[in-house]
């Protein structure tokens, strides 16, 4: 699960309701972890003062040597 990148994900509010009301993230605490860490993704996205987390799930996929688009 810490290979999912939840925060980028979540910034959908659908998906992110569908995935915390999925019975099997809500029974595992570290699942919990990382769908609090989304909240506070797009909680300190769109509060513009806060910096971002640096974690390899809060950063957009990047594949080879293209430059994000």
């Amino acid at each position: 699960m810490e290979h999912v990148r939840l925060p980028i994900i979540a910034s959908r509010p659908d998906i992110l309701l569908n995935i915390v009301n999925e019975p099997l993230l809500k029974d595992n605490l570290k699942c919990k972890d990382f769908v609090i860490e989304a909240f506070h993704f797009i909680l300190q996205k769109s509060a513009q003062y806060f910096t971002i987390p640096q974690t390899i799930r809060c950063k957009p996929r990047q594949f080879g040597d293209s430059e994000k688009v």
